[in-house]
Formats: C-alpha cells, sequence, structure tokens
C-alpha cells in the first residue's frame, strides 16, 4: 500500500469493539449453555427456570450485537475508502471477505460432514449442506422451519453476513450519506413488514430468527451509527459509558422476558426491535470504554470469529465427555468444559489457519485497522481509532473489516 494514501486514510482501530465481541460470543455461548426447560434443570424451581430461560434468549440476541457491529465498522470502513479514493473497490473488498471468512468457515463444515459419518444423530441434508456451502443456509432453515441437528447450525447467521457483505459495498459506493440514512430506515420499515408478513403465514419462531429480512434492524441501527459518527470523535464520561450499555443489556431482558411469556407468533414485532434498541445502546455505550480494552478481552475478542464457529463442536466434545445428567456439579462442569474446549480450538485455528490468509489481506486494504501490515501505527489505544503519519511510524496491523 502506498504510505501515503494511508496518511490519507488513517487507520481505523477500536480495541474496544474487539472486547465487545467477545461479550456477543459469549452471549450466544450462555444461550446454548443453559437449559430450556424444567427436565434439564435438576428440579430447580419454576421461577428460577423461567429465569434460566429468559437469560439464554437474551444471550441469543448477541447475533444482533454481531449483526449491528459488522454495519458499523463495514460502513464505517467503506465511507473512509470512498472519501479517499473518490469510489469504493468493490473487488478488494470481496477479496478482504473471502479471506477472512470462507477458510475457517469452509473447514468447519467439513468437520460438520465428517461427524455425519461417525455419529448418525449428526444430520445434515442435500439440500442444507447445498445451502450453507452457498451462504443461504438461514434460507434453508427459514423455508424448512426448523434447524438441522448437527454442530454446524450455528453458522446460519454467517449466511446472512456475507448476504450482506454481497450488496454493500455497491450501496456506499452509489449512494449518498442522505440517501444511506433514507435506506437505512427503508431497513426497518422492510424488517417490520417482513415480521408482519411471517406472522400472517403463521411462521414459527425459527422463520422469524434465520430469515434476512425480518433480522435488518440491527444492520439498519449499525449503519446509522456508522453514519452519524464517521469522521466525529465521540467521547462520553464513563458513567455515560456504563448507562449505555446498562440500559442496553436491560433492554434486551426486557425483549427477551416479554418473548418469554407471550409464546404468541405476534411476539417477533415487539421483541426484535425492542433487541434492536438494546444492541444499539450497547454500541453506543462501548466506545472509548474501557473495561472492553482490557488485554484478554480483546485477545479473546480478535479470536471471536473461532469461538463462535468452534462453540457446537466444543459442546458436542462435552457432552461426550461429561454426563449432564445427575449432580449439579456435572451440570456445571459440562458447561464449564464446553467453554475451555472452546478457547482451546479457537485458539491455535487463530494462529495456524486464520493468521495466514489475514496477512495476505494487505494487498486489499484501503482503511488499515489491524493484523494486516499497514504504513503506521497509532503512538497509543487513545488515538489508535485516528491514525496519522510520523517519521518513527512502525507496522501495525489490520483485520477489523
Amino acid at each position: 500500500m502506498d504510505p501515503q494514501r494511508s496518511h490519507k486514510v488513517g487507520c481505523f482501530y477500536k480495541p474496544e469493539l474487539d472486547g465487545l465481541r467477545f461479550f456477543a460470543f459469549l452471549g450466544v455461548f450462555i444461550c446454548h449453555a443453559l437449559p430450556k426447560d424444567q427436565s434439564a434443570c435438576l428440579r430447580i424451581p419454576n421461577s428460577i427456570v423461567h429465569v434460566s430461560v429468559t437469560l439464554g434468549n437474551a444471550g441469543a440476541l448477541g447475533v444482533d450485537l454481531f449483526f449491528a457491529l459488522s454495519a458499523y465498522l463495514i460502513t464505517d470502513l467503506l465511507l473512509s475508502e470512498k472519501e479517499a479514493n473518490g469510489s469504493v473497490n468493490v473487488t478488494a473488498f470481496y477479496a478482504r471477505r473471502v479471506l477472512r471468512i470462507w477458510p475457517l468457515y469452509l473447514l468447519f463444515v467439513g468437520i460438520s460432514v465428517g461427524l455425519t459419518f461417525v455419529d448418525h444423530s449428526q444430520k445434515i441434508e442435500g439440500a442444507t449442506l447445498l445451502g450453507y456451502l452457498l451462504f443461504a443456509s438461514n434460507w434453508v432453515i427459514a423455508h424448512a422451519g426448523s434447524f438441522p441437528k448437527s454442530t454446524i447450525t450455528p453458522l446460519w447467521s454467517i449466511s446472512v453476513e456475507e448476504q450482506f457483505y454481497l450488496v454493500w459495498p455497491w450501496v456506499i459506493k452509489k449512494l449518498t450519506r442522505r440517501d444511506l440514512y433514507l435506506l437505512a430506515a427503508l431497513l426497518l420499515l422492510t424488517a417490520t413488514v417482513a415480521r408482519i408478513y411471517i406472522a400472517c403465514r403463521h411462521g414459527n419462531d425459527v422463520v422469524f430468527w434465520t430469515n434476512t429480512f425480518s433480522r435488518l434492524d440491527p444492520i439498519a441501527c449499525g449503519t446509522i451509527v456508522a453514519l452519524a459518527l464517521h469522521g466525529r470523535k465521540f467521547r462520553m464520561p464513563t458513567w455515560k459509558n456504563y448507562g449505555y450499555i446498562g440500559g442496553g443489556l436491560l433492554t434486551l431482558l426486557l425483549s427477551s422476558a416479554f418473548w418469554n411469556r407471550s409464546g404468541a407468533s405476534l411476539a417477533p414485532l415487539v421483541c426484535y426491535p425492542i433487541a434492536a434498541l438494546g444492541v444499539t445502546a450497547v454500541l453506543l455505550g462501548s466506545f472509548g470504554f474501557r473495561p472492553l480494552q482490557w488485554k484478554p478481552f480483546v485477545e479473546l475478542g480478535k479470536r471471536s470469529y473461532g469461538l463462535y464457529v468452534y462453540h457446537s463442536l466444543a459442546f458436542y466434545i462435552a457432552l461426550h465427555l461429561i454426563t449432564t445428567r445427575g449432580t449439579l456439579t456435572k451440570f456445571v462442569l459440562f458447561r464449564f468444559s464446553a467453554f475451555v474446549i472452546t478457547v482451546l480450538l479457537a485458539w491455535p485455528s487463530y494462529r495456524f489457519l486464520e493468521q495466514p490468509f489475514l496477512r495476505l489481506k494487505h494487498k486489499f486494504t484501503v482503511v488499515p485497522s489491524r493484523d494486516i501490515p499497514v504504513a503506521y501505527k497509532c503512538p497509543s489505544v487513545e488515538t489508535a481509532d485516528r491514525c496519522f503519519s510520523a517519521p518513527n511510524a512502525v507496522a501495525v496491523y489490520a483485520t477489523r473489516d
């Protein structure tokens, strides 16, 4: 990359967003770890079971946080590229996405298919497998109205993100910022209309959850945040960070609790918009929030993609190592073991599989962020989102886009 161009663009890296990615994954992990009914709760009272289910449903909204984060980051980076170059290099953007997503994704698809040959409880039908290979698995699942019984299941959300990546560089390239605001509003309207349509067709929760059109709220909200904050120094007092994040988490819990108690097909009409507001508040509250910049959170966040991909396999392995029936000790040990196994799988995967491909991204990088060699390094974390050239600048790495 031309160093002079790097100076014009600046680098983009907010370590707290890596920390936030880890907690988005942790929410999904908690969702899959907590029991969903009384039978799995070791005779725990119904009131506690309800709290457990509510927390699990709220954790599932970590997927919404991933969507909002992706929309924010991709929109901001593409806007910076457009300002620097006068346009967006769509081919380079696709190359970056392929290098970031495909190697681990395709490996895990292969692992999940391999499991079907040694464990017949793991099932991936031909149409489902084709959907995953074409990044259209969410549509296959929505059409079937049920999830496949396989470790591959959580990867449906990656299909939604890939569909977003397919369209979004063209959108940023062609539209003005004013048009993008209007488009974000249209996305919110489209999501509402889609959920009304699904409700009228008596679709179940799986259809609401995996249909791309009904999941546009967090993507629209992430886009609006990017448009509103682009080019601005967004700082707030720490107490406001806590307020935004706390309010956002409370909103997610309220959305989950309402979904739990209503059990009606109309619940998504209320819960999804509320959840989108919740993840938006959490996203805003994370900017400059120092606890999220704690190194262990940041390092785990850098590996959040692997953590997300491998966690279902980790549960599968833990299930065969530790029975969940019986004592509370075994119940807790199973969940703890699954988390440890997830980290143990994701850590070497990032080092030996993901990073070699990430290093190739510098050939297609316009706006540096991290984990790909680029021209300049910011002098401190505090200025990491607004780098400027300096005589003693050194290499930094970028993968955020």
